[in-house]
């Protein structure tokens, strides 16, 4: 199975964790997704939502726990390569 979903999952949490400099933050998300039970998630860090969303994925049939984990593995992984190397501090320039 492909895990591109937990990739980019992946991705996103460690960049967003980079950004804000820490894993701890409180947030909501609302889907407009019909047949949903609950359009509103709540969460208190980055980790808990990539943690659900490859709940859900499992949960849903479409993955299995080790493409998940691996792929979210991946996605953090490219995220710490792409932040090394190309998100660097300005060097002072004022525009």
């Amino acid at each position: 199975m492909r895990a591109t979903a937990g990739c980019f999952s992946g991705a996103s949490i460690q960049t967003l964790k980079f950004f804000f400099g820490t894993d701890s933050f409180d947030f909501t998300i609302d889907s407009k997704t019909a047949d949903l039970t609950n359009h509103v998630r709540s969460y208190g860090s980055f980790s808990q939502a990539i943690d659900e969303a490859s709940d859900a994925r499992v949960y849903g049939g479409m993955h299995y726990r080790n493409s998940t984990h691996k792929g979210a593995k991946i996605g953090k992984q490219v995220s710490r390569y792409v932040t090394r190397h190309f998100f660097r501090p300005s060097r002072g320039r004022h525009d």
